[in-house]
């Protein structure tokens, strides 16, 4: 698990976690064994640029600032590939976007102006 973790999130990025947080990734390890060993393509559908590039609607693109490497490259990505993007950066957070104002917030401004 310590391996996965800081390949994630970085250097010493389990030791980091507070002591619960261990303890909830050590709860899970079972499950995630099992994840690592299944074929992505068992679980995953296949997202081309070609079929990001034909979403014709809005989309946002939430981003913590704190979030591993893995995932700003993903959204920016994304954001290069959507023709209707608009990106908002929560600071201060990683990828589970902070509290439920932080995250709520950026999505119902998006919401009330296109929706």
């Amino acid at each position: 698990m310590r391996i996965f973790i800081d390949g994630v999130i970085g250097e010493d990025g389990f030791d980091q976690c507070p002591a619960p947080v261990q303890a909830e990734m050590m709860d899970n390890a079972a499950e995630m064994i099992v994840e690592l060993e299944t074929p992505p393509e068992a679980v995953f559908s296949t997202l081309s640029r070609e079929d990001v590039r034909g979403v014709s609607m809005p989309t946002l693109l939430l981003s913590g600032e704190l979030s591993p490497p893995v995932f700003r490259a993903i959204t920016d990505e994304l954001a290069r590939s959507l023709p209707q993007v608009e990106r908002v950066m929560i600071p201060g957070v990683s990828h589970d976007l902070g509290d439920a104002a932080t995250f709520t917030e950026p999505v119902l401004g998006f919401l009330a102006k296109h929706g």
